[in-house]
């Protein structure tokens, strides 16, 4: 086989492209068109709390509080009290609008979608929502960290909270916006 390849480079070559030319039409006839068409019939909601007429989740009860405390610039404590009886597990999504340039002004043009989902933690009868932080429990940080260096966001507007509760009743949802 080896042999008829070095003696044939053309006929390998053309080969390769035929190959390289039916993969591009799968995806661009095939795979790209089913993509398309999920992205049209799904509603434009968060991933979390995202739902369809056929797949409503009912929303938590008055009893649920949620706390947002600023820790710092660019860093909250997110906690929940009074879970539904039988949570086993908690999501979280942050939505906010967060300026491009700090010296821009605060405008629809100026400022871009900015987001952080995760995972909410048990401790005792609360929940903690986010990265393990020594000083405080658990944080959420509003930017991005890199070699312990961080970039926090300049949010501009309320920001989005979505809960998705999970538990021997089903799924829940709890969703509000804050001014932080």
């Amino acid at each position: 086989m080896m042999k008829f390849i070095k003696k044939k480079p053309f006929f390998t070559g053309l080969v390769i492209v035929i190959v390289i030319i039916l993969l591009s039409l799968n995806y661009f006839f095939i795979i790209l068109p089913r993509l398309r068409s999920q992205v049209k019939n799904k509603d434009n909601l968060s991933t979390i709390g995202g739902s369809t007429a056929s797949n409503v989740i009912p929303t938590v009860n008055s009893s649920v509080r949620v706390e947002i405390k600023p820790i710092k610039k660019g860093e909250i404590q997110l906690q929940i009290s009074n879970s539904p009886k039988g949570t086993q597990e908690i999501d979280f999504e942050l939505i906010y609008k967060s300026l491009i340039d700090a010296w821009l002004q605060p405008n629809e043009e100026n400022t871009v979608d900015q987001g952080v989902i995760g995972k909410c933690y048990q401790k005792n009868s609360l929940w903690q929502c986010g990265e393990e932080d020594k000083n405080f429990g658990r944080k959420i940080v509003l930017g991005t960290c890199s070699s312990g260096v961080c970039r926090y966001h300049n949010i501009v507007g309320n920001l989005r909270l979505i809960l998705k509760f999970k538990g021997g009743y089903g799924q829940k949802i709890f969703d509000k916006e804050y001014q932080i």
